[in-house]
């Protein structure tokens, strides 16, 4: 919104009805624009881990502590909530991406002057460096893999009274 907001503000020549992309601000914005949206998409995608984590968890208690509460549900077709929101954040920190990189080609074309292979070269660098931006930040904050998903807890069996 607050990139839609800048543009029309204050990249739109009303004379001409032109829309002045390639300026820093814009570029900037859609940078932000694209950040927000990959950490949304991660925000989904680690929420759906740890919900089917939690899952795990009540599926292995359920029988001896409180029956088959979580085996229990409503048949029929459902939606999945968490499906969908990462679903959506592909889509839009894909339409993000597109957006930066239009700007980024802007930029490289109206500000810095550049036409044919020498735009096209400075633009791929500004893709390369953001596509490795995005995955070292995906990188930094991916949570511990070190098991990979192993359960190497003791499992404990309630109701049990060996030895206590």
């Amino acid at each position: 919104m607050a990139y839609f907001n800048v543009l029309k503000e204050f990249y739109y020549d009303e004379w001409t009805g032109e829309r002045l992309h390639g300026s820093l601000p814009l570029v900037i914005l859609s940078a932000l624009g694209l950040f927000f949206c990959v950490s949304w998409l991660l925000s989904s995608k680690g929420s759906k881990h740890w919900q089917q984590n939690w899952e795990n968890h009540l599926d292995l208690l359920e029988d001896g502590v409180t029956g088959p509460l979580y085996k229990t549900y409503l048949a029929g077709a459902s939606f999945s909530v968490s499906a969908i929101n990462i679903t959506v954040g592909w889509v839009l920190s894909a339409c993000a991406y597109g957006l930066f990189m239009f700007e980024c080609v802007s930029f490289v074309r109206k500000t810095l002057g550049l036409t044919g292979i020498a735009a096209m070269a400075v633009s791929a660098v500004f893709m390369i460096f953001t596509a490795t931006a995005i995955l070292v930040y995906v990188n930094q904050v991916k949570g511990n893999s070190k098991n990979k998903g192993a359960i190497d807890f003791d499992i404990k069996e309630y109701g049990s009274n060996d030895g206590e």
